[in-house]
């Protein structure tokens, strides 16, 4: 993995691929903290559950993330 990513950074387009890869994750990380609030500041029950379903979504992206509902 590392050697790969130290191959896309010796040119210019291996760097803008990295930028906008780095840009997604950075995405994807806010998306989850707004949902994760919005779990837990939810006004009603339904709103609390949907909110806290797509944040364990995301999270199963991780490959660290236990599957456990």
């Amino acid at each position: 993995m590392a050697a790969a990513v130290l191959l896309l950074a010796l040119n210019a387009v291996g760097r803008t691929v990295l930028a906008y890869a780095g840009t997604a994750v950075l995405l994807v990380l806010a998306l989850t903290a707004v949902l994760a609030l919005g779990a837990a500041y939810a006004p009603g029950t339904a709103g609390r559950t949907a909110a806290r379903r797509t944040v364990h979504l995301l999270l199963r992206l991780a490959p660290w993330y236990p599957d456990r509902p």
